[in-house]
């Protein structure tokens, strides 16, 4: 369509869908800067705020900031669905032009880097995702609403035909995760039981850090 109508496929804008169901997001790409005036605020390019059952597929985010988000309150059960999206960490974001901001103040002392999804909402299933960015996702203990102590229970992989379904992460090294995933501690439940390996990243998403 955006070809069809000579428009550009992305516009660098923020979309929210809040409190909402029943929506498929489809066939996307997703981009942009957020000001540094949003440090420390809950923004993505795609943002899910208190909405259930939304169906995430086949988009392609470029990260420069934040790609994703979806926070409801944590006894919600979202059963929204993540799925056959591919994550990655934009080129602009290298030495000599990077200024990330943080998402929230729930990541303590870690410093603000690209993030490709953040969950802070239960009941999501999240799968068959490509994630090359150098925060892949993460998924705090921490109430977005109150900044309390809360537990999500999500879910990283599914089962599809007895065939069971993982996502794909640049950073994951099957002898040192002892198989299971949850990107250093920064998924704190629900882990990826069956992730893969998303090899030939590594130098992209490293590139801001060489200053």
């Amino acid at each position: 369509m955006a070809a069809y109508y000579s428009v550009p496929s992305s516009d660098q804008m923020s979309y929210v869908i809040y409190n909402s169901s029943e929506v498929t997001v489809k066939d996307n790409t997703f981009t942009g800067w957020f000001s540094s005036n949003l440090d420390e605020f809950p923004v993505a390019n795609l943002l899910l705020w208190n909405s259930t059952n939304i169906n995430v597929t086949s988009n392609t985010f470029i990260t420069m900031d934040s790609s994703m988000l979806i926070y409801n309150e944590h006894s919600v059960n979202a059963n929204n669905i993540v799925t056959e999206n591919f994550f990655i960490q934009s080129s602009a974001l290298n030495r000599y032009n990077y200024a990330p901001i943080a998402i929230s103040t729930s990541l303590g002392t870690l410093a603000a880097s690209p993030t490709g999804l953040t969950v802070y909402s239960s009941g999501n299933t999240i799968y068959g995702n490509g994630f090359a960015v150098y925060l892949t996702a993460i998924s705090l203990n921490y109430s977005i609403y109150s900044g309390n102590y809360v537990v999500y229970k999500d879910y990283w992989n599914t089962t599809i035909s007895g065939y069971n379904v993982g996502n794909y992460w640049w950073n994951y090294h099957p002898y040192a995760h002892d198989f299971a995933y949850n990107n250093y501690g920064l998924i704190t439940s629900g882990y990826d039981f069956h992730p893969h390996k998303l090899p030939g990243f590594g130098a992209l998403v490293h590139d801001f850090e060489r200053a």
